[in-house]
């Protein structure tokens, strides 16, 4: 649904967006935390194939029970600020979507939009995201995000908190932007494509697919930066060598997994960002239907 930024409601947006994260990250999370201990654990990978999944998820259930699934939840919930996240997003598109920029910026606005959401929130997001990963290591298991934290710390002071930083700012930046570039022009196509509109597309059927495909393409462009990112955040000891920066990372990935390294914890992402990134579209658009001055 289109609101212009002037009838947009931004107390009303800022709390239903900030509800609507909460309840969707009851849905993603898990899948998020086999994710990302599938690529903190070396050796063998689990989340590339539906037996391996499975495999991992029973394993998690029983060591950790359902808890397990939900480690971090309330710390990664707030730590992606998706009121910020999604003012940003809605205010640059809007400006660049006016007729005094070339086609191209306006076509491109919302790669650009969802770029400029995560330079404002990066920052914010960098400290909380190496404290979360850092919880999903084994080693850490048993122990609170404060703990953790403090471990950080005492190791390497505050830059302890802004390891992989360019690598997440690249991650994040591309994942939105390129999932927003796809989402909103997709939507425009089938809308057209299909004679439909927001007012008859009843069941939602064009956000949720142009969903699923912008989730598809950024999961597969985003997946290598992602592995290194978070092998970067978690490594310990003489792994810290290893992973000492993106370039020496990506290097280590391939000694060591191959090519296929890149792609751990590929079907939950593609499971999250797929069928739950167009749970998440539905929801966005009703907030900015319920946002609105109209």
């Amino acid at each position: 649904m289109k609101v212009e930024w002037e009838n947009l409601k931004v107390p009303n947006f800022i709390f239903l967006s900030s509800l609507a994260v909460f309840v969707e990250n009851l849905l993603y999370h898990p899948f998020w935390v086999l994710k990302t201990q599938d690529i903190i654990n070396k050796g063998s990978s689990s989340g590339t194939s539906f037996s391996g999944l499975k495999k991992q998820i029973v394993n998690l259930a029983k060591t950790q029970g359902i808890t397990g699934f939900y480690r971090a939840y309330w710390l990664s919930s707030a730590a992606t600020l998706p009121w910020l996240y999604l003012l940003t997003y809605n205010y640059t598109k809007y400006k660049l979507s006016n007729d005094k920029y070339p086609t191209w910026v306006q076509n491109a606005s919302p790669l650009i939009a969802g770029i400029a959401g995560d330079i404002i929130c990066v920052p914010f997001w960098v400290p909380l995201d190496v404290v979360i990963q850092n919880r999903m290591h084994k080693s850490n298991l048993n122990r609170s995000s404060y703990a953790v934290a403090k471990d950080l710390f005492m190791g390497s002071g505050l830059k302890s908190f802004y390891k992989g930083s360019v690598m997440t700012f690249f991650y994040y930046g591309l994942n939105s932007g390129i999932w927003w570039l796809s989402y909103e022009h997709t939507k425009s196509v089938l809308y057209k494509t299909a004679k439909l509109d927001e007012l008859t597309d009843k069941f939602r059927v064009v956000p949720i697919t142009a969903a699923m495909i912008g989730a598809f393409l950024s999961v597969v462009i985003t997946s290598p930066i992602d592995v290194v990112k978070i092998r970067m955040q978690t490594a310990i000891g003489d792994e810290r060598e290893l992973y000492r920066n993106a370039r020496v990372g990506f290097r280590s990935v391939m000694k060591a997994d191959g090519l296929h390294g890149f792609f751990r914890g590929a079907l939950p992402k593609f499971i999250s960002r797929g069928p739950l990134s167009s749970v998440w579209a539905v929801v966005y658009e009703l907030v900015i239907k319920y946002s609105s001055i109209n």
